[in-house]
């Protein structure tokens, strides 16, 4: 692909308007919405275009590998809802705290924090983004269901896999709203929209192909690659070619920063400068001009599930040294106290050096947090057997 084709490809939009799909959110009057579909379709892009129209606040709350730890969880859902309630949560942190290794049932936690919840803004939308990874909680998800009994609060739901809890009943009666795969797959005229360069033809037998899959479209328009003798390759397929297409454009220090970033839970202002220097903040930046992130706020950037796969297999290909990558973003997360991002890093590169650390820094703040349990969720056959012994003797008192 020339310079050309490939400059002029990444000048365009990386978000595209859905309007078609936020009308449906609004025209949809339950009191719980769900979008359901797999990494790629938009689900996150869509909810943040419909929340940031007029009337609406949105109260966001990630789900990490962390929350299925109920305790995690519950204090991250209070949390997050002080910015419509403040001092939400008061009471189950308390609780959390008195109970450190007697975690209290989920419906307790529900009904303690639902109290607090009671005068809920009707503006505000409780977004649990994510959601798929409490599937394998069932506590944590008898907590959320408990919770949107009990505090009758406007809710939000992203997710790849429907909510074990939600009911043909609760549908058919209005008390949810699910969109799919087949309303977040974009039309003809939204393929026409992202690929504005292309034929109607090419369009359509493009759409065809990627069966109307959003990051396959917003990539193949990004990347400028040709589309011609594709007609064989699987939608997954094709993501990768044309990540591929996109990345091979990128200069070497680009590339060098993303396989850093993939590894990285949380992408911000913060985070470039601690890993790159002084040029960490443009580094950031033209790295979403290329497409690979995308910005959600000052400083702030988001990178695609699929994206970040895609670059991972990159890292196991050409850096041999991949422990050393992880150990410099896990100090990085430690040194801000970021339990969660410390969570997400267990989880996919739970080594010994790196759980030992985080033990020994993590376990007074997860105390003073009512989250003891936390720990329970990483790997436990990382740990040496007398560091963990000595901080459960630590949380036990």
């Amino acid at each position: 692909m020339d310079q050309g084709t490939s400059a002029f490809a990444r000048s365009r939009p990386h978000i595209i308007a859905r309007p078609r799909v936020t009308h449906q959110l609004s025209e949809a009057t339950a009191g719980v919405l769900i979008l359901t579909a797999p990494a790629g379709y938009g689900k996150t892009t869509v909810a943040r275009e419909w929340l940031s129209q007029e009337g609406r606040m949105a109260i966001w709350c990630q789900i990490t590998s962390a929350s299925l730890d109920v305790a995690a969880l519950s204090t991250a859902v209070a949390l997050a809802c002080r910015s419509a309630i403040p001092d939400a949560g008061a009471a189950l942190i308390d609780r959390l705290r008195a109970t450190r290794n007697a975690l209290p049932e989920p419906e307790v936690l529900a009904e303690t924090l639902a109290r607090d919840l009671l005068e809920w803004p009707e503006v505000a939308w409780l977004v649990l983004d994510d959601y798929h990874t409490l599937l394998d909680s069932p506590p944590s998800e008898r907590f959320v269901e408990d919770l949107f009994r009990r505090a009758k609060i406007r809710a939000l739901i992203l997710t790849r896999r429907r909510p074990s809890w939600l009911s043909a009943r609760q549908l058919i009666h209005g008390e949810a709203h699910e969109l799919g795969a087949n309303v977040l797959a974009m039309t003809h005229g939204e393929a026409c929209a992202v690929l504005d360069d292309e034929e109607g033809q090419r369009v359509s037998g493009l759409l065809a192909l990627t069966q109307g899959w959003p990051a396959v479209i917003g990539l193949a328009a990004l990347s400028g690659a040709s589309v011609i003798d594709l007609e064989d390759l699987l939608p997954e397929t094709l993501h990768t070619y044309f990540a591929e297409e996109l990345y091979q454009c990128l200069d070497d220090d680009l590339k060098d920063a993303l396989l850093d970033l993939s590894l990285a839970p949380t992408i911000s202002n913060t985070v470039g400068f601690e890993l790159f220097g002084p040029k960490g903040e443009r580094l950031l930046l033209r790295c979403a001009e290329s497409g690979f992130l995308t910005a959600f706020g000052p400083g702030v950037y988001e990178l695609h599930p699929l994206l970040r796969q895609f670059l991972l297999t990159k890292v196991g290909h050409v850096d041999h040294d991949l422990e050393a990558r992880v150990e410099r973003i896990a100090r990085l997360t430690q040194r801000h106290r970021r339990w969660d991002d410390a969570s997400v890093l267990i989880e996919k590169f739970g080594a010994d050096g790196i759980i030992d650390g985080f033990l020994e820094a993590a376990v007074d703040d997860l105390l003073r947090a009512g989250r003891s349990h936390l720990k329970s969720t990483w790997p436990k056959q990382n740990f040496s057997s007398e560091k963990q012994n000595r901080e459960e003797r630590k949380i036990s008192r």
